[in-house]
């Protein structure tokens, strides 16, 4: 799933990533999504609802998304 999101142009790294099944058909992922480049809110926006697009294509209902910029630090950043 992490290389499945590193395709889009704006993402740098992924970390923190989580994926799970509520009840084996609804399935959830959690992730931080580091950018190249600090992007202007309607580009987030648009970011954030194609790779929302992209996960439903792999079954999976829920997403929440972390944007983090580059040289920002993250307590999570290590955890995976």
């Amino acid at each position: 799933m992490k290389n499945e999101l590193k395709t889009f142009a704006n993402i740098s790294d992924i970390h923190d990533l989580h994926i799970w099944s509520v009840d084996g058909e609804y399935n959830v992922l959690t992730v931080h999504i580091v950018l190249h480049e600090n992007l202007q809110q309607e580009k987030l926006t648009d970011l954030k609802q194609k790779i929302k697009s992209r996960l439903h294509d792999f079954n999976i209902q829920h997403v929440t998304i972390e944007f983090e910029m580059k040289d920002e630090m993250c307590e999570l950043e290590k955890c995976c």
